[in-house]
């Protein structure tokens, strides 16, 4: 609600200067129906906060990747305005978007300039959202994190890699796991860190006796858990056992699923949406 109330007065500033802030969505035919969720909800905050936003359509039945790129930058070349490729697409990856998306309009963050300028914390960098919602909910957690150790068990470029840059920013100190690290080790990095951010998208593989040691004793504080998992049909965030932990850890704070992170993750999309134009204007 903090940064609902921030993003509108910017919004005003604004449109004040004669811009009327737009959100272009470009989906694939093929995932539209399981991406639904998400589109909506950034059509919902697009409304309350008073952006446009337009939907964009690409067919890709029957097509080659060679051809959906195609299709893709085609689209690409009349758009000026703040644009997300809404994943997942279809023969297509994260590394395909950072090649063909103007890093200008990228507002998840995916472009290799963005990244770029990430490295070296630039202050017009867009962010990809998922890390910024994470860091933003942490810094609002703690007055200061300098000095807490956090495990991030990703390693992907819209939440693992990203995350450690920004970590790095808020001088913290970051710990890597992947799919390759053992299950004993990640185990032993996640108990003895402050804070733990996941997006493994599998259900429930971690518990309270995952962040603890054989006396149950843990200096585990938060866990941001960044996965949507599905199971039969349903989705569900993934990869926490939310309940086993707050059983025994009652005092460890727990954001997990569409409405903690994902809810923070499209504000933050839509923040980097406004902070392209901002610095748009700066450039005039």
């Amino acid at each position: 609600n903090k940064l609902k109330e921030k993003l509108k007065i910017k919004i005003e500033l604004i449109k004040k200067s004669g811009i009327e802030p737009k959100l272009f969505i470009i989906q694939d035919s093929q995932t539209k129906e399981e991406c639904d969720r998400y589109t909506k909800g950034k059509h919902k905050i697009s409304n309350e906060l008073g952006i446009k936003y337009e939907d964009i359509i690409i067919y890709t039945e029957g097509k080659t990747k060679e051809e959906i790129i195609e299709a893709i930058k085609s689209k690409l070349k009349f758009i000026k305005d703040p644009t997300i490729i809404q994943m997942p697409f279809t023969n297509i990856t994260s590394d395909d978007i950072a090649e063909i998306i103007p890093f200008e309009i990228d507002v998840d963050g995916l472009s290799i300039k963005q990244k770029e300028k990430l490295a070296v914390n630039s202050k017009d960098v867009l962010t990809p959202c998922t890390a910024f919602g994470c860091i933003k909910l942490l810094k609002e957690l703690y007055d200061d994190l300098t000095g807490k150790t956090i495990c991030i068990v990703n390693r992907s470029n819209l939440i693992g890699r990203p995350l450690v840059k920004l970590a790095l920013n808020e001088n913290m100190i970051p710990i890597v796991c992947h799919s390759k690290t053992p299950e004993w080790k990640i185990k032993e990095f996640m108990s003895k860190s402050d804070i733990i951010v996941t997006g493994c998208g599998k259900r429930k593989i971690f518990d309270a006796f995952s962040i603890c040691d054989e006396n149950l004793n843990t200096r585990v504080e938060t866990i941001l858990d960044c996965s949507m998992a599905r199971v039969d049909g349903i989705l569900n965030v993934g990869d926490f056992d939310k309940e086993s932990i707050l059983k025994i850890k009652p005092n460890i704070k727990i954001a997990s699923g569409y409405k903690q992170l994902g809810l923070m993750t499209t504000y933050c999309l839509m923040e980097n949406t406004i902070k392209y134009y901002e610095n748009r204007l700066a450039v005039k």
